[in-house]
């Protein structure tokens, strides 16, 4: 019987053990069934919000840019003052009650008094219209000032994009100069072996390896950097996926820059700026709203007036009549604001003038600068080589020389007829050359992006 007894128990101890198991089992499964559901789903939002391309990193700076964000929570207050400048001034009632008894003592009915009133004041002198002028118009300036933080948000974000640009080919250029001082090194370790070189030599070449490898490090830091850069000016948050940088490494010029070259001389872009500029704009408004507040001070020296209606019952008897009030101006004439009134007319017309001589400054220095960072980069093509290795046009390119007198000096080395340290030098001539010309790119275009942001090129919306 207790044989019996202690089988039925381990079966049922069996029985539990694999129900254990087999719950187990299933709590796994669907845990991994719901963080890869959860994986996916992330990295599809992922792939969403990484943007490939410049316009995609502008559209988001426009809707993600902290600046952008507070400057928009502007334009909304000044909304909310044209609705308060619009308000009119309340009615005031005014309920009494006289010939009230004291506790304790008799209390006469006929002897009762209760009168109500209600005041309508009246402003004068247009005090609500130049109210709602001034306020509508700093609403517009507001708009203004944020379109030209936008303007500037988007010049960081380019700028931000070229010097990504740049440093993601700088890496690309030490990644290709390390990976040709490896296969040096494995060359010369080659020929050390069979005696052909001396450890003098292989030491040179291990050494200029070390030197690449540093220099490539220091390319990564550069890029990683010039990455951070460009996501705080699109305006990322630390916890928000990173931008996915599949770029070009191109020289591109923005058609309006091209349209703006044709102009023979200076003033037309700088006609063109002092036009579309939106700080311009801003402080042009400005001026517009310090003289309707000067109006509007002005009208605040006229005395409201103030009408009442007036219902009394005395001693059983009703009764009306009408009370005006109108204060007397003898003390109090806004002369206070009304001079303030004036100094910011005056400030005004000395904001309007800065912000002009300003924007003459920035679009002759960024006009300079784009030509001359346009000769520089042309100094790098100038002709070419054709299949028979005859110069096309005119004078060879710098980039072109140097990379001939590489190859030559690779071929020359190999063949033994010159020695390391020659073959060194002309492979560090190129890479300076060539990293020259990167930055040449690299600052071309930003001096695009300059010259384009200085003339106002961009119509830029609020949603």
């Amino acid at each position: 019987m207790c044989e019996i007894m202690n089988v039925r128990n381990r079966q049922i101890i069996n029985r539990l053990r694999l129900s254990i198991r087999f719950y187990r089992h299933c709590f796994l499964y669907f845990q991994l069934l719901f963080w890869g559901c959860f994986a996916l789903t992330l990295t599809a939002q992922q792939a969403i919000v990484r943007p490939a391309s410049l316009p995609d990193l502008e559209k988001i700076a426009l809707a993600k840019n902290l600046g952008l964000l507070v400057g928009r929570l502007d334009v909304a207050q000044a909304q909310s003052d044209v609705v308060t400048a619009g308000l009119r001034p309340n009615p005031v009632a005014t309920l009494n009650a006289d010939i009230l008894p004291i506790p304790g003592e008799g209390f006469d009915p006929n002897g009762k008094q209760y009168g109500l009133s209600v005041a309508l004041p009246f402003e004068m002198g247009g005090k609500r219209e130049y109210r709602l002028e001034n306020a509508q118009n700093l609403v517009i300036a507001q708009r203004y000032q944020v379109l030209n933080t936008a303007r500037q948000t988007l010049l960081a974000v380019r700028l931000a994009y070229y010097d990504v640009l740049g440093a993601q080919e700088q890496l690309a250029i030490a990644d290709a100069n390390l990976e040709s001082y490896r296969k040096l090194v494995s060359l010369n370790e080659t020929r050390f072996k069979a005696n052909q070189i001396s450890q003098t030599e292989f030491s040179r070449s291990e050494l200029a390896y070390e030197q690449a490898d540093l220099q490539r490090r220091e390319a990564a830091l550069t890029y990683t950097k010039a990455q951070r850069a460009l996501r705080f000016a699109v305006g990322y948050s630390d916890a928000e996926p990173s931008a996915s940088q599949d770029l070009t490494f191109i020289e591109k010029l923005a058609p309006l820059v091209r349209d703006s070259l044709a102009a023979v001389s200076l003033m037309p872009l700088q006609i063109r700026a002092l036009e579309r500029r939106y700080d311009v704009l801003a402080a042009r408004t400005l001026r517009t709203a310090a003289e309707s507040n000067q109006r509007l001070q002005d009208a605040n020296a006229i005395p409201d007036i103030s009408i009442a209606p007036e219902y009394t019952m005395q001693q059983g008897v009703k009764m009306y009549g009408v009370t005006g009030a109108v204060p007397l101006p003898f003390n109090n004439r806004n002369d206070g604001e009304r001079q303030k009134a004036t100094f910011r007319l005056q400030q005004a017309e000395q904001q309007i003038a800065l912000a002009e001589l300003t924007v003459r400054n920035e679009v002759q220095i960024a006009f300079a600068e784009f030509q001359t960072r346009l000769g520089s980069l042309q100094r790098f093509h100038i002709g070419s080589r054709s299949g028979n290795g005859a110069a096309t046009t005119g004078q060879i390119g710098i980039l072109t020389r140097a990379n001939d007198i590489k190859t030559a000096s690779e071929l020359a080395y190999k063949a033994g007829s010159i020695s390391l340290l020659e073959f060194l030098d002309a492979v560090r001539v190129y890479n300076d050359i060539y990293k020259s010309y990167v930055d040449a790119v690299v600052q071309f275009n930003k001096s695009a992006m300059t010259l384009d942001a200085a003339l106002g090129a961009d119509t830029i919306t609020l949603d």
